[in-house]
């Protein structure tokens, strides 16, 4: 690295990054001594072995702080209906009944098998579970291949940060963590910037911890 301007200088700088058949020019603005030091050589940390494009300080930032949040929820359960028919209009059955008597589902997560049948799964409140078990057993019942499994005592972490959109290979390396203290995942969620999964709540200290080790916060 080969600053055209000394670090302990402010104002604007060129700082160069010399490969054997490249040359990266970064132009630097800073208006502290320290702010162009540590600027620089984070700036050199993050560029490192990576493919030539144009970086921005937001790529930086998101770098250093993928997740910066982290939320729990104790009072989770999960209902499980297995053996149903891979057809729109029964998972569309299923939900409306359970909105009808004011169920208020959380997660849900569907899967096919190599048979054609589905599983659904979906989590909500403990205490809401007698109510959403109500309104969907004369239904599942009508279902010969259908059957109906509760998991109570569950817990749901939730993490974000901004830093997720710009990085790949977050939540491979979020449940890497966990199978490292053999945490199974119940159920999971996700978008641009938050994941929420729900583990047995027996796990949900140790949960913690990894996620907050894994990522630093």
């Amino acid at each position: 690295i080969h600053a055209v301007r000394g670090g302990t200088v402010v104002g604007e700088h060129e700082v160069l990054f010399l490969g054997n058949d490249e040359i990266i020019e970064v132009t630097h603005k800073a208006l502290s001594r320290q702010v162009f030091a540590s600027g620089a050589v984070r700036a050199a940390k993050f560029i490192a072995n990576k493919p030539a494009k144009l970086y921005e300080m937001k790529d930086i930032l998101s770098y250093n702080n993928v997740i910066t949040n982290m939320y729990l929820d104790q009072n989770q359960s999960m209902i499980t209906v297995c053996g149903l028919p891979s057809d729109s209009t029964v998972g569309a059955e299923l939900f409306g009944k359970l909105a009808n008597s004011g169920v208020n589902i959380d997660i849900i997560t569907q899967n096919i098998a190599a048979n054609g049948l589905a599983t659904i799964s979906f989590s909500l409140a403990y205490d809401e579970i007698n109510k959403a078990k109500s309104a969907i057993k004369e239904f599942v019942s009508k279902i010969d291949t259908a059957t109906l499994s509760i998991f109570e005592n569950l817990t749901k972490i939730t993490v974000e940060g901004m830093g997720m959109e710009r990085q790949t290979g977050v939540a491979s390396k979020l449940f890497m963590a966990l199978s490292k203290e053999n945490i199974s995942i119940k159920a999971i969620s996700t978008s641009e910037t938050k994941i929420a999964f729900c583990v047995e709540r027996k796990y949900f200290k140790t949960a913690m911890d990894m996620v907050s080790e894994t990522f630093n916060i």
